[in-house]
């Protein structure tokens, strides 16, 4: 680390920044792919961190110059969105999502599988998916579980997540 540092400083002298990445791989102590395997965690677990907060402020930059700049780390968003639902969401999160759509009949957009896999779903909640064919309500589906097995509460985060990525629809 202190070799890292150092270089890092040292080039800042010769009036060029290098990150600590490039000077790891420089002097030998990581591969260039170990150092995109990090970055690329580092800006996934950045994206899912923001659904933690419960009040946001929100904004839009419409310079599309600025999304070439940092598009080097592309994470497919549904997943980390699952990701984050998952670790962040708790009844109270989710009962403004779900509580609207309790009496409500669900179907999938698509086929469970297709699903499963756009979200990054186990094949516990693909097989819960397979029960969402516009016959059962949303209240159905959350006190049976489904053919997965799954608990009150992970149905609960899978069908929340279905509502908020629109991978279901909900109807009368």
């Amino acid at each position: 680390y202190a070799d890292v540092v150092r270089m890092m400083t040292d080039s800042l002298v010769d009036n060029e920044a290098m990150r600590f990445g490039e000077c790891a791989v420089s002097l030998g102590f990581v591969t260039p792919d170990d150092v995109t395997l990090a970055l690329a965690r580092q800006v996934r677990r950045k994206i899912v961190s923001c659904l933690q907060w419960t009040r946001v402020e929100r904004g839009f930059d419409p310079d599309v110059r600025a999304l070439s700049k940092n598009n080097r780390y592309p994470c497919a968003p549904k997943p980390l969105l699952v990701e984050g639902i998952r670790k962040f969401f708790d009844s109270t999160r989710l009962l403004p999502v779900l509580g609207p759509h309790l009496q409500k009949y669900l179907l999938l957009e698509g086929r469970a599988d297709e699903v499963a896999t756009r979200c990054g779903f186990s094949d516990r909640e693909e097989a819960c998916l397979t029960t969402m064919d516009g016959a059962a309500t949303l209240a159905d589906v959350l006190t049976s579980g489904g053919p997965g097995g799954l608990s009150g509460a992970e149905t609960a985060l899978l069908l929340g997540s279905l509502v908020l990525l629109e991978e279901v629809s909900v109807h009368d």
